[in-house]
């Protein structure tokens, strides 16, 4: 008999930043602003057990992620071509159209959220993309 386990936990929140992407942190570059963030890790367990056996018999891994929810994007106006249907797929699709480094097939090399006023980094992430439903982003690794 195969169970499965998903558990999510809130590891990051922000408020009021710029979300910045690019090869790495010297060369990020501003590509809009948010007014909340919050980052999820989500893990999903499968667990086999065998009848007649006491307990489970394996603990296997099948989801490791993050999503990163973001709450009132806007991004630079340069990245959008109409200002009343903003979407975070057009913004990552624009990206190195536009210029922005660190952008390949709609996957950030880096990302981060920035207080540009205190020039200071809250959260960074790597090889972020777009998730299919265009409402977060999933990173594949995590810098503490």
């Amino acid at each position: 008999m195969v169970n499965s386990t998903k558990t999510e936990k809130v590891i990051s929140k922000g408020k009021k930043c710029c979300i910045r992407i690019g090869n790495n942190i010297k060369d990020a570059q501003i590509i809009g602003f948010v007014q909340e963030y919050s980052v999820i890790q989500v893990i999903q367990i499968l667990e086999a057990s065998v009848i007649g056996n006491m307990g489970n018999i394996t603990h296997d891994a099948n989801e490791i992620m993050c999503k990163i929810y973001l709450e009132s994007f806007l991004p630079k106006r340069d990245l959008i071509s109409d200002i009343n249907k903003i979407s975070l797929s057009e913004v990552f699709t624009n990206l190195s159209d536009k210029g922005y480094n660190g952008v390949i097939d709609g996957v950030s090399s880096y990302f981060d959220f920035y207080d540009e006023k205190n020039n200071k980094v809250y959260d960074s992430y790597f090889n972020v993309r777009v998730y299919v439903d265009g409402k977060f982003l999933i990173g594949s690794s995590i810098k503490t």
